[in-house]
């Protein structure tokens, strides 16, 4: 979580800084014409989250860290209700002061209050438990 908002943050001030360049203004001057231009693109981070967890079962914070989110019951990828709610569920760990998030350090099963609610589970993808056959399908 804290890398993907790290990337997004990049993103958000490589928005900034290119609207800066073409309307030239001030710094302050850019921020105060174009708070609703930047203040929208945080609006793109839920559909852009759920497509992600829904497409690619991971966001490029897990992918940089080979972690993809499954379906709790059955260990497949989560439908699309279930990235909805997960993504819905944030709210449940970031308001009572992110503690949601910081329930992972004490669960067994590492989940936060969000993947609780959506009866989801990250794990980490490690080619030690893969078959060999699989694996080298995965080299050629």
């Amino acid at each position: 979580m804290l890398l993907d908002l790290f990337l997004l943050s990049l993103v958000i001030a490589i928005i900034r800084f290119f609207l800066l360049a073409v309307f030239g203004d001030t710094i302050q001057e850019s921020m105060d014409k174009h708070r609703t231009v930047l203040s929208s693109l945080w609006i793109l981070v839920v559909p852009v989250l759920t497509g992600f967890w829904y497409r690619f079962q991971a966001t490029p914070g897990k992918m940089l860290m080979d972690c993809s989110i499954v379906n709790r019951r059955t260990g497949d990828r989560p439908g699309l209700g279930q990235c909805m709610l997960r993504c819905a569920a944030y709210i449940a760990s970031i308001l009572p002061l992110f503690l949601g998030f910081a329930w992972i350090i004490w669960d067994k099963r590492k989940q936060g209050f969000h993947d609780r609610i959506a009866n989801t589970l990250v794990v980490t993808n490690d080619e030690s438990r893969k078959p060999l056959k699989v694996l080298i399908r995965e080299i050629r």
